[in-house]
């Protein structure tokens, strides 16, 4: 049979073709895993700051008590913030918004908004609302914030007393809970 009727590939050929994808994807890969990871604490810390603002909308839309807080079971406030929070009113047995934290972004808060965020009537926030949602030991809030991180990137999601909340990126510390802990 002629060369000219032959069609396909040798051996050779495609080993030394499989060869050359696997180096570059063993080249590529590593390069995708850093945005990946910056993409995912990038949308934490926007829902973070979306339920935040959701809470303070919802307690001057009903002029009662909104709060957003840590939810270990999704339906009652109580747990860490690593299992998840939710926006709740005092009044309403269904939480209004339920967000579960990507497996491989920490979450750290100050003290004061450890057990999480009530929103006044008037949209003030205050801190530490305790496990049953009624207001806490350390009540009024100057400000307050929270650490997103996924690797060496992050962002502080900032609460202030008057309600308003900000968020700016940070790098971040091996441990930011620890980080948020330490006296200053």
């Amino acid at each position: 049979m002629a060369a000219a009727g032959r069609r396909g590939y040798t051996l050779i050929e495609a080993t030394v073709v499989a060869a050359l994808l696997a180096i570059g994807l063993a080249i590529a890969l590593p390069n995708l895993v850093v945005p990946l990871r910056r993409a995912r604490v990038d949308a934490a810390s926007e829902a973070l700051r979306g339920g935040l603002q959701l809470a303070r909308s919802a307690a001057l839309a009903r002029a009662a008590p909104v709060w957003l807080c840590p939810s270990a079971d999704q339906r009652r406030c109580g747990g860490r913030w690593q299992q998840g929070w939710i926006v709740r009113a005092e009044a309403d047995a269904a939480p209004l918004l339920v967000q579960q934290l990507p497996r491989d972004v920490t979450l750290g808060a100050t003290r004061g908004l450890a057990r999480g965020v009530r929103y006044t009537a008037e949209g003030w926030a205050r801190g530490d609302p305790g496990a049953d949602g009624r207001r806490g030991e350390l009540g009024a809030l100057q400000w307050g914030h929270f650490t997103l991180c996924a690797g060496a990137d992050g962002y502080a999601v900032v609460v202030a007393i008057g309600g308003r909340v900000r968020r700016q990126r940070l790098p971040c510390p091996a441990d930011p809970q620890a980080e948020l802990d330490a006296p200053a």
